[in-house]
């Protein structure tokens, strides 16, 4: 996992997020008659006041105690973060919901890695 959160040569980073649920569920609803077509829309946020990688760390630190401690995720990254505030006010208008916070985008994922590592794990044995 740290190979997938390190990106080498790369000091600083604009960076933003977006759920995976809520990126699918604007397709969706993007191909209902309702949206009219030829526009676009800004399906990452970078939360109300954007965030740092020190905050991943946080996180991590607070909901994967055990995995930081057995070396399955860093909780020290360290990438330079560029705070790049996006105005999503019109994709939130358009399919009605608030973007997810980094909390609530980030939990799933990791907890979905350690689910497919210890699939992976038990097939080995």
């Amino acid at each position: 996992m740290a190979a997938l959160l390190t990106y080498p040569g790369f000091e600083t980073a604009a960076i933003d997020f977006n759920s995976l649920d809520q990126t699918a569920l604007a397709h969706v609803l993007a191909l209902y008659s309702a949206i009219t077509g030829n526009q676009s829309f800004i399906n990452s946020t970078s939360g109300q006041d954007g965030f740092t990688w020190i905050e991943i760390n946080e996180l991590v630190n607070k909901h994967f105690p055990d995995a930081v401690k057995k070396g399955i995720f860093p909780d020290n990254l360290t990438l330079g973060s560029i705070v790049a505030k996006l105005d999503v006010s019109k994709t939130e208008e358009t399919f009605g919901h608030k973007h997810a916070s980094l909390e609530e985008t980030i939990v799933p994922v990791f907890e979905h890695y350690l689910e497919l590592l210890e699939k992976e794990n038990a097939t080995q044995k």
